[in-house]
């Protein structure tokens, strides 16, 4: 981030750059420091020459120690230091702010803005607010009793103001240009993390499916390869067909999401059901083109997925699909008789099922599972078309 980040549009679509933390940290320390020179420096051209060169020293050594104890206070390691620790800086910097007026006189007064930057930075809000408030009143009155004119009297409490909400905000903008870097980090690694968890989950219900398919059908083919060549060679050419199709899925998974069409899954459905021996019914009461590509493609993955788990869970004889429309929601029910009695009705482990649920969600769908009356395990996405 050397020269910050994009926030997004501003005003006729300009990008707003964020500068990054340690950026902020230099603009911060940049303008402390030319602000504490110029204490010193104020006070070298107010003395006179036949002074000598003690009180341009003193002023700058103490607006030196001023600085130090600043950047303890606007530092975050600062913020974590014992309560003594900040009680202590604390004092010490009251010192230092009110004993050189002494000597330095009203060219000393804004160093007051800088105890009531430290004051609000170290304490809660309303007590850090009212001592600013009276660090500023302090000054102003104490050039009142030094005999000073109206002019220096407003000078020293505005300046001691005007310096303290300058050093605050200076301060808390680098923070939360800080915090704001962290978040953006934190966002990257999420994004990061949920793109490797998509790209696992479309890999899970989609090459299942097709892997199931092709064992099932290598399988078959063996046993008829004795008694019907013929058909143990058109199953082999199917088998060829599926490794072709899983290939190409893994290509579209890496690339990005792919559309899948209801009509073809429930054709490969009929056919995996079938070579695995289990008899079925497929109901297509509905038409796919009316309904979203998304939601469609998502309702494709949930019959893939819940055919996969019939075949390789549920030691079923028969399955029943039903794809229908009711008013604005589509609902898919897969039903089969294999399910296990001891099992209690709900939701079921297992990633499979656990992505379809989330899969689902992304289009504002919901999953159910359930021991049917009948004693049928039965599954069924509803979603919005």
């Amino acid at each position: 981030m050397a020269e910050g980040d994009h926030l997004g549009p501003a005003g006729a679509g300009a990008p707003v750059a964020l500068p990054s933390p340690r950026l902020a940290r230099a603009i911060l320390f940049a303008i402390l420091g030319s602000y504490l020179l110029v204490m010193p420096l104020n006070v070298a051209e107010a003395v006179p020459h036949s002074a000598g060169p003690a009180v341009p020293v003193l002023s700058g050594a103490a607006a030196l120690m001023v600085f130090g104890l600043l950047l303890v206070h606007c530092s975050p390691w600062g913020r974590r230091l014992p309560v003594r620790a900040k009680v202590a800086a604390l004092a010490a910097q009251v010192v230092l702010t009110y004993a050189p007026l002494t000597l330095f006189g009203a060219r000393w007064g804004s160093m007051g803005g800088f105890l009531a930057a430290s004051l609000l930075l170290v304490l809660p809000p309303r007590l850090g607010w009212s001592l600013f408030a009276a660090v500023s009143a302090s000054l102003s009155v104490a050039a009142a009793l030094a005999g000073q004119s109206l002019l220096v009297v407003l000078y020293m409490g505005q300046s001691s103001a005007l310096a303290g909400v300058m050093v605050y905000g200076v301060t808390r903008l680098g923070e939360a240009v800080t915090a704001l870097s962290a978040s953006r980090a934190e966002t990257a690694r999420l994004a990061v993390s949920e793109e490797r968890l998509r790209f696992a989950r479309d890999l899970h219900d989609l090459l299942s499916y097709r892997l199931s398919a092709i064992t099932l059908k290598t399988e078959l083919a063996r046993r008829l390869t004795p008694s019907r060549p013929e058909r143990a060679e058109a199953e082999l050419g199917a088998v060829v067909e599926l490794s072709r199709q899983a290939l190409t899925d893994v290509r579209e998974v890496a690339a990005t999401y792919r559309d899948l069409s209801l009509a073809d899954e429930c054709e490969a459905a009929r056919s995996i059901l079938a070579a695995a021996r289990i008899d079925s019914s497929v109901t297509l009461d509905l038409d796919p083109a009316a309904i979203d590509r998304r939601v469609q493609t998502t309702l494709a993955i949930v019959l893939r997925e819940g055919v996969t788990n019939v075949v390789r869970h549920a030691r079923a004889r028969r399955c029943d699909i039903a794809l229908t429309i009711d008013g604005g929601t589509v609902c898919l029910r897969i039903a089969n008789d294999g399910a296990d009695a001891g099992r209690a009705p709900g939701p079921v482990g297992g990633s499979g099922l656990l992505n379809l649920g989330e899969r689902l969600a992304s289009v504002a769908g919901t999953l159910h599972t359930e021991i049917a009356a009948d004693g049928r395990f039965l599954l069924t996405a509803i979603a919005p078309k």
